[in-house]
């Protein structure tokens, strides 16, 4: 029998998922989309600096549902460190997540290479 061994575990968030996004209208106004990645996730898979800029990428077509953040130096986000040590970006308004504010759920994230990670956001998309 033959085993690849992992050198990184990472469970954190609810149900082990290292991400989370929510709709959030907190303040009035149209709800924005706020993504966070826990501290066990960019402690041991991603790490993120406080204001490090990034750019935003929503899947289309067959990648319908994922978004990918993106290292860039002129990148439109700032990645926020919180007092628990999780990564937080406000994405502002995005339209096709309509006008409705959604509750925090948690989801899964990959990394895809040293500057970008993919994350499978809740059906919000219609």
């Amino acid at each position: 029998m033959a085993f690849d061994k992992i050198e990184v575990l990472v469970t954190s968030g609810r149900a082990g998922l290292p991400a989370s996004a929510k709709l959030d209208c907190r303040g009035g106004g149209q709800p924005r989309l706020v993504l966070a990645l826990q501290k066990h996730f960019i402690e041991a898979a991603w790490p993120v600096a406080a204001g490090e800029r990034f750019d935003l990428l929503i899947g289309t077509a067959g990648e319908k549902g994922l978004l990918r953040l993106k290292r860039n130096e002129t990148g439109v986000l700032r990645a926020s460190i919180g007092a628990k040590g999780g990564a937080t970006f406000n994405c502002g308004h995005i339209a096709r997540f309509g006008d409705e504010p959604a509750a925090k759920e948690y989801c899964k994230a990959a990394v895809i290479d040293a500057d970008t990670v993919e994350i499978v956001l809740p059906p919000w998309e219609e």
